[in-house]
């Protein structure tokens, strides 16, 4: 069962600005510190929010100043996506450790989950939610908070995806699709594959980025995996290279100092963004393509024709 409580924020109202802006590459508007290898960004409530791999912190942004407006300890070090809903914010702990929700009106932890449990998803009228420490996808009635189904998935399942009226969850057998009318799945085989495995939406399709060997895939929203032409090179300090969508496009890490960004429907890569930093998530949001620098300790906003 969840477990309620508080955690500490420390305000920043007045940080220290990131770096001089002639100091950035060309197409970099600014650079935000984030000590504690910057992993996962996500946005909602107004602000930018970043997770920390070597750290318990999660840092909220204000975009509009490109500030850190607060530091939240989470209390356990982040491996996964950050979830954010209307009223909350979920930090996905590394192995078995809780998850953390966080109340963005107060910048407080005020829930965390089970060991090992992920942040609930809501589909198909009810809500989902993966039991990592036990493999397990548990489908809940949300009226009564009971479990009415427990789904095996393969090893180290990752945070879903919820899109094309299923349930998409990375493994390192392949990804599962769980539909969510009749509760049917199947895997989706990739090859080889690690824990690092990213998913985004595109295009009428999902696409995949495999952290062991950088390929690119494309899967049809009923599960059919085509390997794309496109391979990154995984960072030198992450295996996770980082996908995202937006504007249209999908934008992948390709290397330690570039993001691709590719247009889906004709898988060719439209344009190279700058990035530094060994590794870590990118995600597009206020109308700029972030990207966590993990072995810079810093998150570059990065301008968009």
């Amino acid at each position: 069962m969840p477990e309620t409580g508080t955690a500490q924020a420390r305000s920043t109202a007045t940080p220290p600005p990131g770096r001089a802006p002639e100091r950035l590459p060309t197409g970099v508007a600014a650079a935000i510190r984030t000590p504690g290898f910057p992993l996962a960004i996500a946005f909602g409530h107004g602000s930018a929010w970043v997770s920390t791999h070597r750290a318990t912190t999660l840092y909220r942004i204000d975009p509009r100043s490109n500030r850190v407006e607060a530091e939240i300890d989470v209390g356990r070090e982040s491996c996964g996506r950050i979830e954010v809903t209307a009223d909350a914010v979920w930090v996905v702990a590394c192995e078995d450790g809780p998850s953390a929700r966080v109340d963005p009106s107060s910048n407080q932890v005020v829930e965390t989950t089970e060991s090992g449990a992920l942040p609930p998803v809501k589909a198909g009228g009810d809500l989902w939610q993966v039991l990592a420490g036990h493999n397990i996808l548990a489908r809940i009635d949300p009226a009564t908070m009971a479990t009415t189904a427990r789904i095996p998935l393969g090893p180290l399942p990752g945070m879903p995806l919820v899109a094309f009226g299923a349930i998409w969850i990375p493994t390192t057998d392949g990804i599962h699709r769980i539909d969510v009318h009749t509760g049917k799945a199947r895997t989706v085989r990739l090859g080889e594959t690690d824990t690092d495995i990213l998913l985004a939406r595109a295009a009428g399709a999902i696409w995949v980025a495999n952290g062991l060997d950088g390929v690119l895939w494309r899967v049809s929203p009923q599960g059919r995996a085509i390997r794309t032409s496109l391979q990154a090179r995984p960072p030198s300090l992450f295996y996770d290279i980082g996908l995202a969508a937006g504007r249209g496009h999908l934008f992948l890490r390709s290397g330690d100092t570039r993001v691709w960004e590719v247009d889906p429907r004709t898988e060719t890569i439209v344009a190279r963004h700058h990035a530094t930093g060994a590794g870590g998530h990118v995600a597009i949001g206020f109308g700029s393509l972030w990207a966590a620098n993990a072995g810079d300790d810093s998150v570059w906003r990065i301008r968009l024709r």
